[in-house]
């Protein structure tokens, strides 16, 4: 159960930093691509990072009333679909929607795995177990590297940003498989 739980946290966190640092890679395509002004894109950002906030209290107290399990797939639910309707938008509102909606994933991905995290690990190993997960926001910068890069090489501007969101929703849905499969903690069924 430790280590299903660990490994989830991990890639979890990795994917869930993607999902923030991507923006960056891609703002002047995306400002191209829908005609948006600089204040919009920065307004953008910003809504992912609101949608962040509100995701991590609101999944966190859903977690105290559901279960850790169900709340955190809930999160992965909200960060998967935001991130692929993000791929879609068509406009400056789609866009803004789509991000708010991801930034509630990705603060309620957050909170739910170190909880569920905190709650399987020996006390006495917490700490490195917590710092293991938050050195994933690394590996997820890495693969928003490789893969903006790739797309903003080979890919139009329309295409590169389109296709460089669509990924950070992909593997959620394998993510989503894995933790449908975890037991509820011991701790929140007491």
């Amino acid at each position: 159960e430790r280590r299903f739980v660990t490994w989830s946290a991990i890639l979890g966190y990795a994917f869930d930093f993607y999902n923030l640092i991507i923006m960056a890679f891609l703002l002047t395509q995306i400002q191209k691509s829908l005609g948006m002004t600089l204040p919009q894109t920065g307004l953008i950002v910003s809504m992912t990072l609101t949608g962040s906030v509100i995701g991590g209290v609101a999944i966190g107290w859903l977690g105290d009333q559901i279960g850790r399990k169900n709340a955190l797939l809930a999160s992965l639910a909200l960060l998967a679909a935001g991130s692929i309707l993000s791929a879609f938008a068509w406009d400056f509102f789609s866009l803004l929607a789509f991000r708010f909606i991801t930034g509630i994933g990705v603060g309620g991905e957050w909170g739910a795995g170190m909880v569920l995290l905190n709650e399987v690990w020996r006390s006495e190993r917490r700490g490195f177990g917590s710092c293991v997960v938050q050195a994933m926001s690394a590996a997820g910068t890495a693969i928003a590297v490789l893969v903006a890069t790739y797309a903003l090489t080979n890919l139009s501007d329309n295409q590169s940003w389109r296709a460089a969101l669509l990924f950070g929703g992909l593997p959620i849905f394998l993510m989503i498989f894995i933790r449908a499969k975890m037991p509820e903690s011991r701790l929140w069924s007491e």
